[in-house]
């Protein structure tokens, strides 16, 4: 799929723009230049809603429902439309997909009112007719785009966020896991051991309303059904505290924009979200530090006694060892009355006078005896080793613990510093938007230890239930336990049986995945001859394969985000070639953490990543001088401005700086 037109209409700080960005084999680079709060996001989420309505809004921060970006002055002067247009190509032939939104007139300040629902159409430009096959409602239209062209949740490893793409190098959250099984084809298989499970629990719950049915056990079933309503109450009690979570991160992060907004404060926003991220990695680090100094700890009684066999090896054991050795050989040989030396030499009575010499009075030793003791406690463990290796791992932990230090130290600062820049007013509003953002984080973290408090409850609930369905079952015909068994049994099988499949599937597909993201990561790494590539865990956690095969994780690996960023970057490109469907790739904020050698190597990727890759960028992150490199394989390059004397709408013009 390649996109050839763009037309937008009252979308956030668009009035009106229409946008060509076809391309071809040669050029197949769009450039999109804007500075800050001009709209370069605006845009990005515009595609994405046009594609998948609200889906595509879900992970902005504040404007996650379709009316929070109509355009306000459009809504004030009267009732109107929001469209994002597009034309695309797909299998070489061309349609035009429409997404609208009509409004009501509103005022300036109020919230807009959308008049009626939004409508997709979609047309077949060869003929100008809607497409018949897309059906004519909106959900049959949604299926048509998202089986045609890029389902909603693999879209994300072709729609994405420099900003945002250190969360593929951290533990993968669900969505993103789902989105990797679904490029990998075992969706179909998931989603079935779903299915089972939800069956399983409709079996059990039919067993356990015969149960309280048949039994004559009034107290027990009163306290079955009491826990029943329990257990409901807990888990609408459990849903309202994962709401609350969510709307108080969103509520925080509404925040956190506000004050990087702010021309005073952005800098300093900024260097402290990068020292966060910094010290988030280096806390992980530092609790697998902890980890293996408690499994050294664990050889302490080695380690002391090394010290004893120090001194031990220096002492002269008396008589000497050789002395000793000899004694005993002697003696055995006299004893056991050989004719022949052990050099083969035949024992005359001189020589047995000699071996007689040989022997000596020997008596126990301490030194010898305990030396004897310390080496058998060693076994094959050496001391001095482990010594050495504990000694690196506290003098890692203290290293690790004074960064963290540090960069507490500087985010102190900092949230120091920013409430006492600009002018008094200013300072103000920083510091109450800085006070309430600390106390959304307070409430943030309070929600998690709700939310854990609520699922420990939830899991003793439901325990407990159990207990008391058991002790029903005693009045419970043997037939009827035998065949809610059964049922549980087939259920299991069943579901064990997809397990298997997927297992199976998946052995089969990650190699090859694993092999397209290392193939990008060498390629974007400035040390190639370090790495060997990229592997991923059955939980989907990225590792860095260093030339001697040794595994780290990536967030051990690229504690910076601009690290974080070049292992994510080969993930997403590796998804992207892996998936069994093309289409454009669209990157919002792509380099803002890169050093220079790491930003060339990109830069010199992007046209590579898919046919169509658009780029919206800001003026720090691609110069003119990194223009140089892309140059020829750029189609269209434009800049976002501000329209004349109406600096909050935005409109796009030609960049010659290129072509």
């Amino acid at each position: 799929m390649i996109i050839k037109n763009i037309e937008i209409q009252n979308w956030g700080r668009y009035p009106s723009v229409e946008v060509p960005v076809d391309v071809n084999e040669e050029r197949n680079l769009v450039l999109i230049r804007a500075r800050n709060n001009n709209g370069k996001t605006t845009l990005f989420y515009a595609l994405k809603w046009a594609l998948y309505g609200e889906d595509g809004l879900k992970n902005h921060k504040k404007q996650i429902i379709p009316i929070q970006w109509i355009n306000r002055q459009a809504a004030a002067q009267g009732d109107g439309v929001m469209f994002v247009e597009m034309t695309l190509e797909i299998g070489g032939r061309d349609y035009r997909l429409q997404r609208t939104q009509k409004f009501f007139q509103t005022n300036t300040g109020d919230d807009i009112m959308p008049d009626g629902d939004e409508v997709i159409e979609i047309f077949d430009q060869q003929n100008g007719e809607t497409v018949s096959d897309a059906g004519k409602n909106n959900k049959t239209k949604q299926n048509w785009i998202n089986t045609k062209i890029i389902p909603p949740k693999i879209s994300q490893f072709f729609f994405f966020d420099g900003e945002d793409i250190k969360k593929y190098t951290d533990k993968p959250e669900q969505e993103i896991k789902e989105a990797i099984v679904q490029i990998l084809g075992i969706k179909a298989l998931t989603n079935a051991m779903t299915d089972v499970r939800d069956v399983e629990k409709i079996f059990s719950e039919d067993h356990r309303r015969k149960v309280n049915k048949s039994s004559k056990d009034a107290k027990t079933k009163k306290e079955s059904e009491d826990k029943d309503v329990a257990i409901k109450d807990k888990k609408a009690e459990l849903g309202r505290a994962i709401k609350k979570k969510e709307d108080d991160i969103i509520r925080k992060d509404g925040l956190t924009d506000r004050l990087r907004k702010n021309a005073v404060s952005e800098e300093r926003i900024n260097e402290r979200t990068r020292i966060e991220e910094t010290n988030d990695s280096l806390e992980k680090t530092r609790d697998q530090n902890n980890q293996k100094l408690k499994e050294l700890r664990g050889n302490s009684s080695i380690m002391l006694l090394n010290g004893l066999m120090e001194i031990i090896d220096k002492t002269e054991e008396t008589p000497p060892s050789k002395d000793q050795w000899d004694s005993k050989t002697a003696a055995y040989m006299i004893k056991k009355k050989f004719v022949n030396c052990v050099c083969d030499t035949h024992i005359d009575e001189k020589i047995l006078a000699k071996l007689k010499d040989k022997i000596i009075d020997l008596k126990p030793n301490p030194q010898a005896q305990l030396k004897r003791f310390v080496e058998s406690s060693f076994g094959r463990t050496q001391p001095n080793v482990i010594f050495s290796e504990l000694n690196h791992v506290i003098s890692e932990r203290v290293r690790i613990q004074n960064e963290i230090d540090v960069n507490m130290t500087a985010i102190n600062r900092i949230n120091d510093e920013l409430p006492g820049k600009g002018s008094s007013s200013m300072a103000t509003e920083i510091e109450r938007l800085r006070d309430k953002e600390q106390k959304t984080e307070a409430e943030i973290r309070q929600d998690v230890s709700d939310i854990n408090s609520l699922n420990s409850e939830l899991e003793a609930l439901k325990n407990e239930q159990a207990a008391l369905v058991k002790k029903l079952e005693k009045e419970t015909p043997k037939a009827e336990i035998s065949l809610a068994q059964k049922l549980k049994e087939f259920t299991d099988n069943i579901y064990n049986s997809f397990n298997i499949a997927v297992d199976f599937f998946y052995t089969q597909r990650k190699p090859k995945l694993e092999q397209h993201i290392s193939e990008v990561f060498l390629k974007l790494i400035n040390n190639p001859k370090l790495y060997n590539g990229l592997e991923i865990s059955n939980e989907w956690e990225i590792f860095v394969k260093y030339y001697d095969n040794t595994l780290l994780p990536t967030h051990q690996y690229g504690p910076s985000a601009g690290a974080a960023q070049i292992v994510a970057t080969a993930f997403i490109a590796g998804l992207n070639k892996f998936a069994d469907r093309t289409g454009p790739v669209v990157i919002d904020t792509p380099l803002g953490r890169l050093d220079d050698i790491h930003r060339e190597k990109i830069l010199k990727y992007y046209n590579k990543m898919s046919k169509q890759v658009i780029i919206l960028y800001t003026p720090t992150e691609i110069t003119k001088e990194d223009l140089m490199l892309v140059e020829d394989s750029v189609k269209h390059h434009y800049e976002i401005i501000p329209i004349d004397q109406k600096p909050d709408l935005s409109r796009l013009v030609q960049y010659y700086s290129v072509n």
